[in-house]
């Protein structure tokens, strides 16, 4: 079974999920300073991934992708593949 979490309600619940962790008053010190860094790094990757998400719907709005709901933002995403173009010969 597949567990990656990669739809945008996931992003939102780990979102959460870190600020019901920076509430947590009895959190002191390093232990403090480690969910402090690790909220910090999930809060940039988050702001790309919808970064990247508001790229796929504009581009939708203007008629250049897909004409249904794109594969990563249904949480169904297609296996990656590198451009022809980019493959070393």
């Amino acid at each position: 079974m597949d567990n990656t979490k990669n739809k945008a309600i996931d992003t939102h619940n780990i979102l959460c999920e870190q600020l019901e962790n920076l509430s947590d008053l009895a959190l002191t010190g390093d232990k403090l300073k480690e969910t402090v860094k690790r909220a910090e790094t999930i809060c940039k990757v988050a702001a790309q991934i919808t970064s990247n998400g508001n790229l796929v719907l504009r581009a939708m709005e203007l008629g250049l992708g897909e004409k249904e709901m794109p594969a990563m933002l249904n949480g169904k995403p297609k296996p990656f593949q590198i451009p022809e173009h980019l493959k070393g010969k």
